[in-house]
Formats: C-alpha cells, sequence, structure tokens
C-alpha cells in the first residue's frame, strides 16, 4: 500500500536516500512507493531552503541583569512556530566557564 507520506523520521531510510539515486533507493526499498520517496524529497528541499535563511534575536541586558543571570546559571527557551506544523526550540543557557 502506498501513502503520500515522507519517511524522514525514518535515520536508517534517510541514509539510504543520500547515498543512493531514486532508482536505486527504490529499487532497494521496495516497500517505499514513489509518491512516498517523492514526498520525503519535497520535504527536505523545503527544509533545506529554510536553513538558508538568516535569523536573528536581540535581546537587551543590563550589566546587572546579566552578572546576575551568569551567577544564577540561567536558561532560557523561545519557540517559534513553522509552516509545517512543527516548531523550532531554541534553548539558551547561560553559565560562566570555569
Amino acid at each position: 500500500m502506498s501513502t503520500n507520506k515522507d519517511f524522514c523520521n525514518d535515520k536508517d531510510l534517510l541514509k539510504s536516500f543520500e547515498k543512493l539515486s531514486k532508482k536505486e533507493f527504490l529499487e532497494t526499498h521496495e516497500y517505499i512507493h514513489e509518491l512516498e520517496y517523492n514526498a520525503t524529497r519535497r520535504r527536505l528541499n523545503n527544509n533545506i531552503k529554510n536553513m538558508n535563511e538568516d535569523y536573528s534575536i536581540s535581546i537587551p541586558f543590563s550589566n546587572e541583569e546579566l552578572e546576575e543571570m551568569l551567577h544564577e546559571n540561567k536558561s532560557f527557551e523561545w519557540v517559534f512556530p513553522t509552516n509545517e506544523n512543527e516548531n523550532v526550540q531554541i534553548t539558551i543557557h547561560l553559565h560562566k566557564e570555569e
């Protein structure tokens, strides 16, 4: 049975996907339909296109605030929505290097 779903979450298939041509991949993994292969290619191409964008975050802190954060080994998390119903989470840990 074929679906139009990708297999981007299958690490083993993705390794093979990156190494083999489309024809070789479909012959090696006969249980994967061409529609699934194409859906995976589209999603990976979109991810690569999005990765080429630059993002910048500016967070102003006073010297006192920064010293307090470093003293307490604080961390911050931001979650950003994406176009593919997934989120990108960025975690920043502030700590003194010893």
